[in-house]
């Protein structure tokens, strides 16, 4: 599982260190979230953004690749949840993202249902290959 980060903005940036090309990167903090009203995705960093819309409302999301496809998870309503529990989402949604990556294919799951049940099938037509 690799995360993804589109493009957008940092909700949070400190000046550059002594020995740094570019300007080192800070989590957020509370007051900072709460200060955005620039509509946009914001990140927050291991894939948590912040998306806020044109009408002001803010909603968490996470950006992760899972069999090499992009996938974005809602984690739910700023009003519902804060910055300390989103990341508390964060990590449970990435760790269901990994368990995602294990997932069988539905030809899979066809083929073991069917040597399950195909002995308890008495029509012939259902016993073809």
């Amino acid at each position: 599982m690799r995360l993804f980060v589109p493009e957008c903005r940092l909700l949070h940036r400190a000046g550059d260190g002594a020995n740094s090309r570019r300007p080192a990167r800070r989590k957020a903090n509370p007051l900072a979230v709460k200060r955005l009203g620039r509509p946009g995705l914001h990140a927050d960093g291991n894939g948590l953004h912040l998306r806020i819309s044109e009408g002001g409302g803010g909603a968490w999301h996470l950006f992760v690749h899972v069999q090499g496809k992009r996938r974005e998870m809602g984690l739910g309503s700023v009003k519902l949840y804060n910055l300390a529990e989103a990341r508390e989402r964060d990590k449970e949604a990435a760790t269901n993202a990994a368990a995602l990556a294990s997932r069988r294919t539905f030809k899979e799951c066809a083929v073991e249902y069917i040597a399950l049940h195909e002995a308890r099938w008495r029509n012939a037509k259902f016993k073809k290959d």
